[in-house]
């Protein structure tokens, strides 16, 4: 493991008083690190957004076009933003350094759980519905019968102007095959599709 995402699980892990540490740039990391948790951010991607952020706690500057066009997509409130590509190209990490707290982050796998008609945690599922920004991660590992209910989801979503990002290692025709032409027209007409086919980088130097 990379010393820094090493050291930025180690601040995963530290307890409230690393707040009132005599290390500015420790407290400023620390904060960050709860702001990514807060938004439901898996521990490791928290961990490897923390290692690239410079000591005020911001992101350094993530050197590709790709980045450029979700960031314009997620200022502009697009109601789908489609983030495709081979795997390994930061997907999830790009999408969540662009979460605020109070956005939520969660896996296909788990839309598909809470949307079903016998699940008994229908808050959640309220609550996803409703958040102004939702990452949806890893579509298409969920089963196939379960692809309509995020489909389905996602639309109802769009259909109340709310953001949401569609995250999966697949190619746009994938897309289209897993989750129908209207929502990959929803997409292109009126949303965004960023295709992610090259490593992330921060500040041109790769992740850590």
């Amino acid at each position: 493991m990379h010393p820094r995402i090493k050291e930025a699980m180690s601040l995963l892990d530290a307890p409230r008083e690393l707040f009132y540490s005599d290390r500015p740039d420790a407290q400023l990391l620390w904060i960050r690190c709860c702001r990514l948790r807060g938004a439901g951010v898996p521990r490791m991607v928290a961990a490897q957004i923390v290692a690239n952020s410079d000591t005020d706690g911001r992101d350094l500057k993530w050197d590709t076009k790709s980045m450029r066009r979700l960031q314009d997509a997620r200022a502009d409130e697009k109601p789908l933003i489609g983030v495709l590509g081979a795997i390994g190209t930061g997907k999830t990490i790009a999408v969540c350094t662009l979460l605020d707290p109070e956005d939520i982050y969660v896996s296909a796998t788990d839309v598909a759980r809470l949307s079903d008609h016998y699940s008994d945690d229908r808050k959640r599922l309220d609550q996803l519905s409703r958040v102004k920004v939702l990452a949806v991660d890893e579509l298409g590992q969920e089963e196939d019968r379960d692809r309509k209910r995020i489909e389905v989801f996602i639309h109802r979503r769009i259909e109340e102007g709310l953001v949401t990002f569609a995250i999966g290692n697949m190619a746009p025709d994938e897309f289209r095959e897993c989750y129908g032409d209207r929502l990959m027209r929803r997409a292109k007409d009126y949303g965004a599709l960023v295709v992610m086919n090259e490593p992330l980088s921060a500040g041109g130097k790769g992740l850590a």
